[in-house]
């Protein structure tokens, strides 16, 4: 068995341009190496963006509009970053066929937070291995596949709640799908965001890790539905009854011309003692609000709505989103709401990224504790949950960011942030009746100032390696809201990780 271990190992280093990563009808994972290189090319136009307002990708779609890439915007370095992807993603012809590999990899950081999210970096530095293994298997339109990884900082980091003791090795992603052409259908754990790129989606985003859930997608690319359906944990209501919850996505996206499209969505956090998933709330024809009024459930039910689009004007990119929780007007209840905004273009060989993004005081946040859009709440270890969308509130965001590819599998990409923090947060308690009047939309208490400036880059290299890096400057104002503390720090995280694929058809 270690003979064929090791030969399995040196075919993969000896032919790295002949490995597929991922079976063609996986998803892409959010943080495969490839990704920073797509979303450049997205943004050049150089390549058609299959889901423009959802991420992951499918390989098979993605693999498909590098193929019919418009070469001709492109500069010797993305063309060769271009080929390198093809030849990692590029679909194999057969109806069956069985893949595996994993990383081996070493994390340095100043902190334990993920680098995709060092915004808002916390805890001390790291330096800890990774490994992950992944296996798939494709026959004609069914699909399984699993990665699980180890990790010994898992278990620190403030995004994760878990099992104690159980925190070092998890499933990344795994999960069993079917693909027809008008149909998909997928059972399992995977990372998903939805809407703008660049920033985590206002209802269903990757800032928790991954969790079980159920994904549909109904209809052509053209005009399709998706639904999400996944149970939360159980939490102590309002009056201190274990409550058992449900969240449920539903969401209709349409391509309406070749230069617009568009998304509207509504969510629902279902809960209560001994509470059940109610096929009312199931049926995606039906909005939340009237399934309640009609079934006359007031309470239990927690329903947001909101939307997305992006519209191509010549060479520029605009998108946005907006969410809407069910705040009361007629009881002057604060609105809790949410904005994404970004526009993107080509300048020369670079793409230009700029993003705007809001979140009010009160967003993801109820009377009633179990109708939080919270996940993963843990009290015996003192974690009071991570968003299901956003993990902070009562904050805005602006950033600038501009990508070159200076050499095949280099990227790199200046970027500038500030950002201003309320003491707002969704695990608080709600605000009672009286307090309404007085309490702020937006920016409550003293406002923390972050001034970011950083170089975030990714080099694909020779032999399945890949190297990361985010360093940053930061310059911060308020620091925990107390007027006139300030700090300003390096903040970096490096990545170095070795990936090994092998597989081959079963026809």
């Amino acid at each position: 068995m270690r003979n064929h271990v090791l030969i399995l190992l040196a075919s993969c280093c000896a032919c790295p341009a002949l490995s597929q990563e991922l079976p063609a009808g996986a998803r892409l994972p959010l943080q495969h190496w490839s990704v920073p290189f797509l979303e450049h090319l997205a943004r050049t136009g150089a390549i058609v963006d299959p889901t423009p307002l959802m991420r992951p990708w499918r390989v098979a779609d993605i693999a498909t509009a590098l193929e019919r890439a418009d070469t001709t915007r492109l500069g010797r370095a993305d063309r060769g970053t271009r080929r390198q992807i093809l030849n990692a993603l590029q679909a194999r012809s057969s109806e069956r066929g069985i893949i595996g590999g994993g990383d081996v990899g070493v994390v340095v950081s100043t902190h334990q937070r993920r680098p995709e999210f060092s915004l808002r970096h916390t805890g001390s530095d790291r330096v800890s291995p990774e490994v992950s293994g992944l296996f798939g298997f494709w026959f004609g339109p069914a699909l399984l596949i699993l990665q699980v990884r180890y990790d010994e900082d898992l278990e620190d980091d403030p995004d994760w709640a878990g099992v104690l003791g159980q925190a070092e090795v998890g499933t990344d992603w795994g999960y069993g799908a079917y693909r027809s052409k008008y149909l998909d259908i997928e059972l399992g754990n995977l990372s998903r965001n939805w809407g703008p790129p660049g920033f985590p989606g206002l209802l269903v985003s990757d800032w928790p890790l991954s969790y079980d859930h159920l994904f549909v997608e109904l209809g052509p690319s053209r005009l399709h539905l998706n639904m999400l359906v996944t149970q939360l944990d159980d939490v102590p209501d309002r009056n201190g009854e274990l409550s058992r919850r449900f969240f449920l996505a539903h969401r209709l996206e349409a391509r309406v011309t070749s230069w617009l499209d568009l998304a509207l969505w509504q969510g629902t956090i279902l809960s209560g003692p001994n509470r059940n998933l109610e096929i009312w709330y199931l049926n995606p024809f039906q909005p939340t609000y009237f399934a309640r009024n009609k079934q006359g459930q007031q309470g239990g039910v927690n329903f947001m709505f909101g939307g997305e689009g992006q519209m191509r004007v010549g060479r520029v990119h605009l998108t946005g989103g907006a969410f809407f929780d069910d705040f009361d007007v007629q009881l002057g209840e604060p609105p809790a709401l949410g904005f994404t905004g970004t526009a993107t273009t080509p300048i020369g060989g670079t793409s230009l990224w700029l993003g705007y993004t809001l979140v009010s005081n009160l967003a993801y946040r109820t009377n009633d504790p179990a109708e939080k859009a919270l996940v993963a709440l843990d009290p015996d270890r003192g974690r009071f949950g991570t968003g299901l969308a956003r993990n902070f509130a009562d904050y805005d965001q602006v950033s600038a960011k501009l990508t070159l590819v200076p050499l095949p599998g280099v990227i790199m990409a200046p970027e500038v942030t500030f950002l201003r923090q309320g003491e707002g947060d969704q695990r608080l308690p709600y605000p009672s009746r009286a307090e309404f009047d007085t309490t702020r939309t937006i920016f409550v208490g003293v406002v923390e100032r972050t001034l970011r400036a950083a170089l975030v880059s990714t080099i694909r290299l020779p032999l399945g390696i890949t190297a990361s890096l985010d360093v940053a400057m930061h310059r911060v104002a308020n620091l925990q809201h107390q007027i006139g503390a300030s700090e300003t720090s390096f903040v970096g995280t490096g990545v170095l990780r070795w990936g090994f694929w092998s597989g081959g058809s079963l026809d």
